[in-house]
């Protein structure tokens, strides 16, 4: 969209109509990672942190899940916080390491954890 030759992204733009709040300081978000899902429930106010959080794992992981790295003849789990990376350890599968990855999305991200679908869970 644009506004006196100035582009601007639609969804920063919906977010100003609807609520009134000009995001300049802020990042908007969309819940459920999709662009196109402009919809007022599907966005919210983020930090770049907060947002970052929201990623999911790297295209060019070649790994199941988000967070995890190869190391040895284990999976070593990392997660970033504040800009600095911090390791949960070693284990002996890509599940372990995903479960435990998942368990300090949750403790550091909060509501914007993008948390791994492990595949032992989902037969559940």
């Amino acid at each position: 969209m644009s506004y006196k030759g100035k582009r601007y992204p639609a969804h920063r733009v919906i977010w100003l109509l609807t609520t009134g709040v000009d995001p300049a300081d802020h990042e908007v978000d969309h819940r459920d990672m999709n662009p196109s899902n402009n919809k007022i429930e599907n966005l919210r106010l983020a930090t770049h942190g907060q947002n970052a959080g929201n990623q999911n794992k790297f295209r060019n992981n070649r790994l199941k899940y988000k967070g995890i790295t190869k190391n040895g003849r284990g999976y070593q789990a990392c997660i970033g916080v504040k800009g600095k990376q911090i390791s949960l350890g070693t284990f002996d599968t890509q599940e372990e390491a995903a479960a435990r990855y998942n368990q300090a999305a949750l403790k550091h991200h909060g509501e914007f954890a993008r948390l791994n679908v492990i595949e032992s869970e989902k037969t559940l």
